[in-house]
């Protein structure tokens, strides 16, 4: 099973809570670009350096599920550039050997994800007890709002896993 199947697959499996399940119903596919002059933050720190970025920059603050550098799906934060749709990873490398980084996610408000970190609440989509904590909250309240280029062409949220799973198999 490769990386993205196995995204496909957490999907599946999580509870109706959980939150693959919110990534699977609220998310998209991001497209990564590399930014050179991007100063990286601390290795697993992804949720403190997003959101710093997000905040100073204006970006859109991302949670879901990636594939970067140990190509392999995990739980990860990073930033959208809402003029050019692209990925800004402020945790992971910016040059890669073969494949590109694969983001899945949420776009979420700056001024939510504050709140939370105000209540040291730092992941957005997981409390640790396999319940997501946006399912808690209206969509008007986390959702970012702003302008959003997509830097790919529109799918349906689900046609990116599709074409890695049963292509040419699925309805």
């Amino acid at each position: 099973m490769n990386g993205i199947e196995l995204i496909h697959h957490y999907f599946e499996v999580d509870n109706p809570w959980g939150p693959w399940k919110f990534v699977k119903k609220y998310g998209r596919e991001m497209k990564w670009q590399p930014v050179s002059s991007l100063k990286l933050g601390r290795m697993k720190e992804c949720y403190h350096n997003a959101y710093h970025l997000a905040a100073k920059e204006g970006y859109a603050y991302c949670e879901g599920q990636a594939i970067g550098y140990a190509n392999f799906p995990q739980h990860h934060a990073w930033c959208l550039d809402p003029k050019s749709g692209y990925v800004i990873d402020p945790t992971w490398p910016q040059s890669y050997e073969g494949e590109v980084p694969y983001y899945y996610g949420v776009a979420l408000s700056v001024q939510f994800v504050k709140k939370m970190r105000d209540r040291e609440q730092y992941c957005m989509l997981d409390h640790g007890n396999g319940r997501c904590p946006l399912n808690e909250h209206p969509i008007a309240e986390w959702k970012y709002n702003g302008p959003l280029a997509v830097a790919h062409p529109a799918r349906s949220t689900f046609d990116a896993f599709r074409r890695f799973s049963c292509p040419g198999s699925c309805p």
